[in-house]
């Protein structure tokens, strides 16, 4: 699955210089991220269907159909 990242804006903060991401928090965080950019690549994609289905029956209905 292709997935495009048309923007992104991150703001990054360091709250101690001491902590840093466990590998598992890590996993946690890219999992989210995944899951977040294949919903909006499902509604993107549904948009597009129904895009597709309106203009159909706009065809349809310019040709007398």
């Amino acid at each position: 699955m292709d997935t495009f990242i048309h923007e992104t804006n991150l703001t990054i903060r360091a709250t101690d210089s001491e902590a840093i991401l466990t590998p598992r928090l890590l996993r946690q965080i890219v999992n989210e991220v995944v899951a977040e950019l294949e919903q909006m690549d499902m509604y993107a994609q549904r948009r597009q269907r129904i895009r597709r289905i309106e203009q159909g029956a706009l065809l349809r209905d310019t040709n007398g159909t």
